[in-house]
């Protein structure tokens, strides 16, 4: 219990919402597998050859709600869960602070959209006996983005191992598609690839940021210049704190706050109030307000 209110405190009730959305249908309609009803429900939100042929067009938006259980509660199952709920968690509270739940929004049902819209059309004109189910797209989506968020941030991989983000996201993302390519899912694979092309896109262009990678910049310099002129543009180190290394036990980063407020003092002091960038504000106001110093940091 002490784990489960570590780690969902302070989460925003719409990400709660689809986390248990997500786990209360997949393990109710697991539990009720055997029975006629629960078996209808779960082919109509699943993406299928039928429900494209049929253009059943809510299944690009419902299937990322259901894990299906192959007939049966396993742990398996359970684990598949577990880790698509907790991975959310972590990442969408992150996005949502950071960038606001509108982008959250965004990043959630667009690309939920798009790999679901692929994926129906794929089956519409070749049809296969391949259903399309579950979050994992849109998980690969929000990896993207808190990888333009962080790409210096430390992850403690197998709770040993420090990491960074920007090597091994893209790293544990071509795994996954070498995997599915590999075993003939074509139809997963084209999903995946165009739910992590769409939060790439979205990063870019909403944001008007750089990747971490210098020789993606070229590209992403074109993609700018189609939408408005170009202008200085931030990478995405603006967001990023080289420091920063991430506990998976309470999904917080382990940077003190009075260290953070430090910083942003002491580059006033330098350079002046605008030299602090948004988000860094939004922060530094948030930290205030909770040790009662509101007075002081209003003007900032």
């Amino acid at each position: 219990m002490s784990f489960t209110r570590s780690f969902l405190s302070g989460t925003p009730k719409p990400l709660k919402l689809i986390v248990y959305l997500i786990a209360g249908i997949s393990f109710g309609l697991a539990l009720l597998g055997a029975f006629p009803i629960a078996q209808a429900a779960s082919a109509l939100l699943v993406i299928s050859p039928f429900g494209a042929k049929n253009l059943m067009i809510w299944q690009a938006l419902t299937h990322i709600f259901y894990y299906p259980s192959g007939g049966a509660i396993s742990l398996g199952f359970l684990i598949n869960i577990f880790f698509a709920c907790y991975m959310l968690l972590f990442i969408g509270k992150m996005i949502i602070e950071m960038r606001g739940l509108k982008h959250f929004y965004t990043l959630f049902f667009g690309s939920a959209l798009i790999s679901g819209t692929v994926a129906m059309t794929i089956l519409y004109f070749f049809p296969t006996m391949t259903h399309v189910a579950g979050a994992s797209s849109v998980i690969y989506a929000l990896l993207v983005s808190w990888l333009f968020l962080f790409p210096d941030a430390q992850v403690l991989l197998f709770l040993m191992i420090p990491a960074k983000t920007k090597w091994l996201i893209p790293g544990f993302l071509a795994f996954q598609a070498l995997q599915d390519f590999s075993e003939g899912n074509f139809l997963i694979f084209t999903t995946s690839a165009s739910a992590v092309l769409f939060a790439y896109l979205y990063n870019v262009m909403a944001f008007r940021m750089h990747s971490p990678y210098l020789s993606l910049h070229g590209f992403e310099r074109l993609l700018l210049k189609i939408k408005r002129p170009q202008r200085n543009l931030p990478t995405a180190e603006v967001f990023a704190e080289k420091s920063k290394i991430y506990d998976f036990k309470t999904g917080k980063a382990v940077v003190e706050d009075e260290a953070f407020m430090d910083a942003c003092l002491a580059k006033i002091s330098q350079h002046g109030k605008k030299s602090l960038t948004f988000w860094e504000r939004i922060r530094l106001r948030k930290i205030s307000r909770k040790k009662g110093h509101s007075s002081r940091m209003d003007s900032v």
